[in-house]
């Protein structure tokens, strides 16, 4: 669907809604309007037994205006649990969390 609006346009999604404003992008993200995700985090090891771990990342995803991460939670294997995650700064769309001291990265 796609309103009109004087000076612009405001496109509404699922999960998101874009306002266009003098030829740029602010997104709205609306309370309660995310999307989980699952991803799979790996470990970095270069010499013996890398590691994986099942996260559940709650966000948006939208092609052509990128992702936005709003919590990210691994499974101990009874509850999902919720984990702080920072970005690979020199890799666009990497991400990293610490989990039982080894760290997992994980691409959205």
């Amino acid at each position: 669907m796609v309103l009109f609006l004087a000076g612009g346009f405001l496109a509404s999604g699922n999960n998101f809604t874009f306002l266009e404003k003098n030829n740029s992008f602010e997104k709205i993200v609306l309370l309660g309007s995310f999307d989980q995700f699952n991803v799979i985090g790996t470990t970095k090891n270069e010499f013996g037994q890398n590691y994986t771990i099942s996260l559940r990342i709650t966000g948006t995803s939208i092609q052509g205006f990128g992702n936005t991460i709003n919590s990210v939670e691994y499974n101990d294997g009874n509850k999902w649990i919720q984990v702080s995650y920072q970005s690979v700064l020199t890799e666009k769309g990497k991400y990293y969390v610490m989990v039982g001291g080894k760290t997992f990265y994980f691409n959205f």
